[in-house]
């Protein structure tokens, strides 16, 4: 038997070579996922409660704002609830909008005078970092809470998280648990609420047990003030600011805590439009990050080798759609060029075939693990197991259809400055309990 076959056209070469290599490729990122999914069974023991805080220290929680009238009372309220000493906890505001959304936030000020700080800028220089670092000029407190104005953190939030980072002295931050306020209102929320759910159960416990790349996902955390300084603070020049201090703080040694029994839900983009914008932010975002620190990662003396070959793996995540592009289209050109008795018999007279169908394995199977660690963590309520696993159906049609999309993204960070950063429309829901 032989490697390749050699009675082909030079298109069909071409062609055969191309599906192989873009399966290889492709079976990277599947493999990572796999990898991913072990680490994560691997650290399912529950995380080790650290010992109860004497003294609790000053925590100031800030909350950047941008035209967020539909859910800044919502969020203000939440937070001026939160389960700790008045006397040590602030609420700064850096608001940047010109809409209803100041005179919200006023209303707050002015109701808790001795908790609410707002801070009005006239522009949005630096965006959302520009935002956090004039923020952090405004407080001494050494603990920094974070939160986008479409979550809602749960009363005891800072006292399950505050302790972790009181105990762990080279911890940077700790981070909670993404989730929803109502994934099941459509087929459409049915998708991104399991790609929410497998983020966090897979994904981002992982990256903790593992001690792979940081990724604090911008929202639902609580910084040493320390850690943020130690690498520059906030950067004002990328669209994700969260991601770029996640690497600068990997390649300093700082380590971070999940903890995945703090659950802190928000809202699911209401359209596929609002999802497009949202997902080419953070597209461009990730390459933006692999142009900047690549370098650095490969360099640094911090990291071992699969540390470093998993963090350019992660930073470079998006470039799964332009090669599930050229898959879709040497696909077609195989089943065109190739008569079916090639693809049925005489292809799997060669090695590339069989390899090539190892490759695939990993590449069909690695969506499918991902589901069943998340749904082995998740406790439903009015639905099967089964049920939440065929969504994995509607978020394979979502991803598709974001592509072309992702790809452009993609490369525009790869190959230019920082972009624009445009908002996520938000439109207030509520939480079951609060909404009947």
């Amino acid at each position: 038997m032989n490697w390749f076959p050699t009675d082909l056209t030079t298109i069909q070469q071409l062609v055969l070579t191309l599906v192989t290599a873009v399966t290889g490729l492709t079976a990277i990122y599947a493999f990572n996922i796999w990898v991913l999914s072990l680490l994560s069974i691997r650290g399912g023991k529950k995380l080790a409660r650290p010992p109860p805080v004497e003294s609790w220290p000053l925590v100031s929680v800030h909350l950047p704002f941008y035209n967020e009238e539909q859910v800044a009372g919502r969020l203000l309220n939440a937070c001026v609830n939160l389960d700790y000493p008045r006397d040590r906890l602030e609420i700064v505001v850096v608001d940047d909008s010109d809409d209803g959304t100041t005179d919200v936030a006023r209303e707050y000020e002015s109701k808790y005078p001795d908790l609410v700080k707002v801070i009005h800028r006239e522009d949005r220089t630096g965006f959302k970092g520009g935002a956090l670092q004039v923020a952090m000029a405004r407080t001494e407190a050494q603990y920094i809470c974070l939160f986008d104005a479409d979550y809602i953190p749960p009363p005891n939030f800072l006292k399950e998280t505050i302790p972790y980072l009181h105990q762990d002295e080279r911890a940077a931050f700790v981070q909670a648990r993404w989730t929803y306020l109502d994934g099941q209102f459509s087929w459409f929320a049915k998708a991104i609420s399991l790609a929410i759910d497998i983020y966090a159960f897979v994904d981002q416990k992982a990256r903790s047990f593992g001690n792979l790349l940081a990724h604090f996902s911008g929202t639902c955390g609580v910084f040493r003030r320390q850690a943020i300084e130690d690498v520059g603070g906030w950067s004002s020049d990328t669209i994700t600011e969260d991601l770029d201090l996640s690497v600068r703080l990997h390649l300093k040694g700082w380590r971070y805590i999940y903890v995945p029994t703090v659950a802190c839900p928000g809202e699911i983009p209401k359209s596929f439009e609002s999802l497009r914008h949202q997902q080419f932010r953070w597209a461009r975002g990730f390459s933006e990050c692999l142009r900047r620190h690549a370098g650095s990662i490969v360099r640094s003396k911090q990291l071992g080798f699969f540390q470093k070959l998993e963090a350019i793996m992660h930073l470079s995540t998006y470039f799964i759609s332009p090669l599930a592009i050229i898959g879709i289209v040497v696909g077609l050109l195989y089943y065109s060029i190739f008569p079916a008795s090639f693809w049925l018999v005489g292809y799997w007279r060669y090695y590339v075939a069989w390899l090539t169908l190892a490759l695939s394995f990993f590449v069909y199977t690695a969506p499918i693990i991902a589901s069943v660690v998340t749904l082995s963590e998740l406790s439903l309520s009015g639905m099967s197991k089964l049920q939440r696993f065929l969504h994995l159906g509607y978020l394979g049609a979502v991803l598709y259809a974001l592509v072309l999309s992702n790809t452009r993204a993609a490369f525009e960070g790869l190959l230019f400055g920082a972009s624009y950063f445009y908002r996520t429309p938000k439109s207030g829901l509520l939480p079951r309990a609060q909404a009947s």
